[in-house]
């Protein structure tokens, strides 16, 4: 029952890290078209960027250091993915993108990050807790299946009804 409560507050913190761009609104409260004519070519090119923090200085970025920290606050990133050099854990990997949005919410416009996370499912797993799901090909392949009995069970419904 324990394992079970700590699974669910972990998701819940992940969930949670993943949203929080969303509640942390904008230095300034423009329309879409108003914040992209302020913003410089510099900072347009870097909304297009989602860089990854891999390793800095030789070691994976589990926490965020001051130098990250500081380039996400001056570049304006679009974005940031989040592999698995990053996770060791649901509440670690939450802590690690609450700071970089954060981060974000500081810079010159204030524009929460989009997170992505290298979570393909099947054998490519980043967060250990929460909903696993099978691998992409797999997936496909049981929409191909799908996708073929609804044809058949529709022209069945011709025939029956």
């Amino acid at each position: 029952m324990l394992e079970i409560i700590r699974k669910v507050f972990s998701f819940i913190l992940a969930f949670i890290a993943a949203i929080a761009g969303l509640f942390m609104p904008a230095k300034k409260e423009l329309s879409p078209e108003k914040l992209l004519e302020e913003m410089t070519l510099e900072q347009k090119v870097c909304q297009m960027l989602m860089p990854a923090f891999r390793t800095w200085n030789g070691a994976d970025v589990t926490a965020l250091p001051a130098a990250v920290e500081s380039a996400i606050e001056k570049y304006d990133f679009g974005g940031i993915i989040v592999f698995s050099e990053n996770c060791r854990g649901t509440e670690q990997t939450a802590r690690l993108v609450y700071n970089m949005q954060s981060a974000a919410g500081r810079s010159e416009h204030g524009v929460p990050m989009l997170i992505g996370i290298d979570q393909e499912g099947g054998s490519i797993v980043r967060l250990k807790t929460g909903t696993y799901t099978c691998g992409n090909m797999a997936f496909a392949d049981f929409l191909c299946h799908a996708a073929q009995s609804f044809h058949v069970i529709r022209k069945l419904s011709y025939i029956f009804f």
